[in-house]
């Protein structure tokens, strides 16, 4: 979280999809105002385990597992691959940007930490006379 924060004041932004609890407080000017946090809840509770990042001008595409807690992290081998196919880079961001982009089981977190359902667009049904 602290390495988080620190590229969140370096000016990085940081979307994260979480499916749990999320201990870090998205939004706080000065010191995570580029980090947004999404909660995507549904039937199948699928996650990308992709991250995309762009150093020096150049994208970075990487799988890994998708839950990177600390259990995970410290008492079993996880491994983080690059995925240097351009096409399967492309397929990744899409998934990436469709669960960034749910407009019907996503709740995005503010800097409170409390969630705020996503609601869906929908047009008007009032007829105009």
């Amino acid at each position: 979280m602290r390495a988080l924060y620190r590229a969140s004041q370096r000016g990085v932004t940081i979307d994260l999809i979480v499916r749990d609890t999320c201990r870090l407080r998205p939004g706080l000017p000065g010191v995570s105002g580029t980090i947004k946090v999404v909660s995507v809840i549904g039937r199948f509770l699928e996650h990308a385990g992709s991250t995309t990042s762009t150093t020096t001008g150049s994208p970075s595409t990487t799988s890994a597992p998708r839950t990177r807690c600390q259990r995970n992290l410290e008492k079993r081998v996880e491994v983080l691959i690059p995925v240097e196919d351009a096409r399967l880079q492309a397929e990744l961001r899409y998934i990436l940007d469709t669960q960034l982009s749910d407009q019907r089981g996503a709740w995005d977190m503010n800097p409170d930490g409390s969630y705020v359902q996503r609601t869906a667009w929908a047009p008007s049904t009032a007829s105009s006379s």
